[in-house]
Parts: structure tokens; sequence; C-alpha cells
């Protein structure tokens, strides 16, 4: 594929806008519901106060880059493709083995089952983490993606002249 067909691929469709804005409300509003269920924000009333979300910032920021560190060691070095997802059991002698664990469908049927581990979960902690985040910010993820996308579209290929 030429880079006028990746960029004609890349470009966002008004349906397609409309999706992402209706799933990043819909994810930020779950996982900050559920991060302060979990009693990560100690405020359990209908809004997270202005100083609470500004004392734990840093800390909110900190932990969605550990969980980009976590990424980085599951792609660095656990001998398994970077889309494999799997969970650890013991056999009978003790010894930790990876079990492959289907993402596909999951959700109709995984409750409290064991821990899904791999590239992809840490993945998907990071952006859990900044989602409940933005929700506590009263940020608006889904219009911040659209916006950033659309401009980087105006940007050269690879702008700032970098390696990497």
């Amino acid at each position: 594929m030429n880079r006028d067909e990746l960029t004609k691929q890349a470009e966002y469709f008004e349906e397609e806008e409309h999706d992402i804005l209706a799933a990043f409300s819909a994810l930020q509003r779950r996982s900050h519901a559920l991060a302060r269920a979990k009693e990560f924000w100690l405020d359990m009333g209908q809004r997270v106060p202005e100083s609470a979300v500004e004392a734990r910032l840093p800390a909110t920021l900190l932990l969605s880059v550990s969980e980009v560190c976590e990424a980085f060691e599951e792609a660095r070095g656990n001998g398994l493709p970077l889309n494999a997802v799997y969970v650890v059991n013991h056999n009978l002698g003790g010894e930790a083995v990876r079990e492959p664990f289907e993402l596909h469908g999951c959700h109709e049927w995984w409750r409290g089952r064991e821990k899904p581990e791999g590239l992809a979960i840490e993945l998907a902690d990071a952006v859990i983490r900044i989602a409940d985040l933005a929700e506590a910010l009263g940020v608006d993820l889904g219009e911040a993606i659209i916006a950033k996308h659309r401009y980087n579209q105006t940007r050269p290929a690879r702008h700032g002249g970098k390696r990497w």
C-alpha cells in the first residue's frame, strides 16, 4: 500500500467520529466509575472534587506510565508473539505455565476468572488509567483524539526529523 492509500485509509469520516466519541465517552465513564468503586478515588460522591483530582494527578499519570512500562516488559522478553494474551496457571509441580487466553468474545463468559496477561492487556491498563483520569478532569478524550488526528493529517511524513 502506498503513502496516499495509507493516508486515505487514515482519514476519519463523520460516522466514524460519532462512534469514536461514543466509545470514548462510555470508556471514560466506566473506567472512572470502577476506579471510584475500587476506592482509587476516595470521594464516592457524584464528582471527584477538583482539589482531589489535582492532588492525585502526578500519581495517576505515573501509574499510566507504569502500565506502558509493563507493556514494554511484555514485548521485551516473554518469548510469546506480541499479540499473545495468556493466563498464568501453576502445574502440579508448582511451575508457572502460560496458557493462551482468547480475547474475542471473552466479555460474554469471563467473570472473575484468571487474570489475563500480555502486551494487549498492559496497553489496555494504560488506556483505562488515562480514561479514568480524563473523566475525573472533565476531558473529552474522543474529541481530543479526533482533533489531534486531524492535525496529524496535515503534518509531513516523519515530521520532527528524528529516527523514531
